[in-house]
């Protein structure tokens, strides 16, 4: 298990990404980063090369900042110092493009709701320096989706993935998004009209998050957030939609419980049991107090408590997913399938991530087409797909170079599932 945290203290240099904030708002660190700092026989740069993977290098540095090991190197400590200022400066640039987008979508009479981005660092982390981000990720009521994309085109943004115009109607069915790039400022953003594709049995309805939806003033204009309970569950699910690969996903879930302590919890496992995700939101809430000691409310100690395979999950995420890419890619395999499936706890909570892989089973690929040659029409390639699966299942088949066939990746994956900072 992962030891608790190490608080930082009171006293701040004026350059710290935390300067001018209360102790009690400060964000903790898992002490996994700092005990390697400590104790490893290297000389700090393993442990910075760890806060990076796991997206916390901005964290990292506001600990040391606040209490350095007297034998941190300094070029270790200045290339953290550095990226976080590169963060800051990054989110600064993202908070500006949502604005934009903010003040454009409020002009053409369609309402647009941020999902992570610069406002969660800005408002749950309470500063811009200490939560990295790739992209805006913003949303529109699924009816707004066509409007938006002319606005999106209208605005100059292009879009970035360069897919046809029948594969973005499947990315959208799926519920992936698209990606845009305005050519002159260089910002990725995403436009959603679910929170989460659709496999994955996410359950909480358009319609109840956005009815909840709290109005948030931005610059001159103003901008949708999730709720905090919704933002709690959609958290959890993205967590668990990437097996809690990386220590911001974790993180990001305890500020939410820090900062919104009137959250009303039965309410929150009543909606969390109708819509299929206690267990996937039980799970993010463990997870913080196992690595973050966040504190929980008896009913969240209670419900895990009653449920034993929270423990065998997070027993798993430790030894078998935490720190590789197996959970950001999502491999289409058994492993990641049977993972998937035990974070809920009833089969029909399962149905969409079920019907996902049976579809994922049977659908010919790429490597069907190659196993089976030119000469085999693709009327029978869905007989081949399984011979083909026995083979590899078997080692019966190398690739020219002697290696094992890699495992397929999830075809709904989106191109950003490697994003460790999404």
């Amino acid at each position: 298990m992962y030891p608790n945290p190490v608080h930082p203290g009171t006293d701040v240099p004026p350059d710290s990404p935390t300067a001018g904030r209360k102790p009690e708002q400060t964000v903790p660190i898992s002490d996994s980063f700092v005990g390697a700092l400590r104790t490893s026989s290297a000389d700090g740069a393993e442990i910075a090369d760890a806060a990076r993977l796991h997206g916390v290098q901005g964290l990292l540095y506001a600990h040391l900042a606040r209490d350095r090991p007297a034998g941190m190197p300094d070029r270790v400590f200045q290339s953290l110092q550095q990226e976080a200022r590169a963060i800051q400066l990054t989110n600064l640039q993202m908070m500006q493009e949502l604005i934009l987008l903010a003040q454009a979508f409020d002009d053409a009479g369609i309402p647009l709701l941020t999902v992570k981005g610069p406002l969660l660092a800005q408002r749950d982390y309470g500063n811009l320096a200490l939560r990295r981000f790739g992209d805006v990720d913003v949303l529109v009521r699924p009816s707004d989706y066509p409007a938006a994309l002319d606005l999106f085109d209208a605005l100059g943004y292009a879009p970035r993935d360069g897919i046809e115009k029948e594969e973005a109607r499947a990315s959208r069915d799926a519920g992936l998004g698209r990606a845009f790039v305005h050519p002159d400022r260089g910002v990725t953003v995403e436009l959603h009209d679910c929170l989460l594709n659709r496999s994955l049995s996410f359950r909480l309805s358009a319609d109840r998050f956005w009815r909840e939806a709290v109005r948030r003033p931005l610059g001159s204009t103003h901008v949708y957030e999730l709720s905090p309970a919704h933002r709690l569950l959609y958290l959890c699910a993205h967590g668990t939609k990437h097996h809690w690969s990386r220590l911001l996903w974790v993180v990001d879930v305890a500020q939410v419980v820090r900062r919104h302590a009137d959250l009303d919890w039965d309410a929150l496992l009543g909606t969390a049991r109708r819509i299929g995700s206690l267990r996937v939101l039980l799970l993010g809430l463990r997870l913080t107090q196992e690595w973050l000691d966040t504190d929980l409310p008896d009913a969240i100690t209670e419900a895990v408590a009653a449920d034993p395979m929270i423990d065998t999950l997070v027993d798993e995420i430790e030894t078998v997913w935490f720190g590789t890419d197996k959970g950001i890619y999502r491999e289409a395999d058994w492993q990641t399938f049977w993972f998937t499936v035990r974070t809920r706890q009833r089969l029909r909570d399962n149905r969409s991530t079920i019907l996902h892989y049976l579809r994922l089973a049977v659908t010919p690929t790429d490597n069907d087409r190659a196993f089976a040659g030119p000469a085999v029409p693709d009327s029978l390639l869905y007989l081949v797909r399984p011979v083909r699966l026995l083979a590899d299942g078997l080692g019966l088949r190398s690739r020219p170079d002697g290696r094992r066939p890699e495992r397929a990746v999830e075809r709904s994956s989106h191109p950003r599932a490697a994003d460790p900072n999404g």
